[in-house]
């Protein structure tokens, strides 16, 4: 699951849950129901995250086997986060540091410290969150489990260093991934993490772009495409006399065809051809066939460009 591989860790979930049923261990599956909702949550299906989180809690009580209850307790409250509803979110991290400090949950994660974090931030502003991460929690930007954890979480420090003012916390956590990429070539989530904190770093618009489209984690892609519409506002502030980034006139969107501009608001939201396609109900050459048309009229080459076009395309 730490690399994206969000199926393969359904099936293996499986096979342990019918092997755990088989043998009549139901109180062993609270692992593998926390385990499952975070998968859930990483792939953005969020309903079925919050119910097997809330299933790995009543397990755990019901059995007492509550080593991994307090994980399920983070997947709670990000998503109570995501709905806006700060009060819940911090129910549910009283719930997880009170199982914590009673000895009965699973020993400290740097995942636990990041959704804390993420707390601050909804409540005190990120600037906030980075003060702290820079202070008492500094060391956090260096673990390599939550960087696996969590894809986007060194693009989120280097926001909240920038926030904060700090550019040396900023640069540790760029780096910090940037050596886990080096030292793991074979994986493409950390590559495509370490280019989304380099990038949000340096302000450049393909990295960020680059992120919004492969970053296998929907949390990740949306602080992508988040970041990718905060730059290009940003240089469009900065730029009066023309659009971010280059000397190309506005965009024509008056060109493209209604279905035209569905496709290109679909797929620069980070879907792929067969996932667009499904949206519109076509097959995904139609789809391909929309894009070539679509790249002439914009004259643009690739996805990357059409993602940071995006928020043209959303108007």
């Amino acid at each position: 699951m730490g690399i994206g591989e969000f199926a393969e860790a359904e099936a293996i979930l499986d096979a342990t849950e019918a092997q755990l049923a088989r043998q009549h261990l139901r109180a062993y599956l609270v692992p593998c129901a926390t385990i499952r909702a975070m998968a859930r949550f990483r792939s953005g299906h969020l309903d079925e995250a919050e119910q097997h989180a809330r299933h790995a809690v009543t397990i755990g009580d019901r059995f007492n086997t509550l080593l991994l209850v307090p994980l399920a307790y983070t997947v709670l409250a990000r998503l109570a986060l995501l709905s806006g509803n700060l009060r819940n979110a911090e129910k549910y991290l009283r719930q997880y540091r009170r199982r914590s400090a009673s000895g009965q949950g699973y020993p400290h994660s740097p995942q636990f410290d990041f959704v804390e974090l993420l707390v601050v931030a909804a409540r005190d502003g990120l600037g906030c969150a980075g003060k702290l991460l820079g202070g008492p929690m500094v060391g956090l930007v260096r673990r390599i489990p939550l960087m696996l954890q969590e894809p986007a979480a060194s693009a989120w420090c280097v926001r909240a260093a920038q926030a904060a003012d700090d550019p040396q916390l900023a640069a540790l956590a760029v780096a910090a991934v940037e050596s886990l990429a080096a030292a793991n070539p074979d994986f493409p989530t950390v590559a495509t993490a370490a280019r989304h904190a380099s990038s949000a770093h340096e302000g450049t618009l393909a990295g960020i772009a680059h992120a919004a489209v492969e970053h296998r984690d929907q949390w990740a892609r949306d602080l992508a495409r988040t970041d990718l519409e905060t730059l290009v506002l940003r240089l469009e502030r900065g730029r009066p006399d023309g659009p971010a980034g280059n000397d190309r006139p506005p965009v024509r969107l008056t060109t493209l065809t209604a279905t035209e501009l569905r496709v290109a608001r679909l797929v620069a939201a980070g879907l792929t051809n067969r996932q667009a396609a499904v949206q519109l109900n076509v097959s995904s050459h139609t789809v391909n066939y929309h894009l070539r048309g679509i790249y002439r009229k914009l004259d643009i080459t690739s996805r990357l460009e059409l993602v940071a076009l995006r928020p043209q395309l959303m108007e």
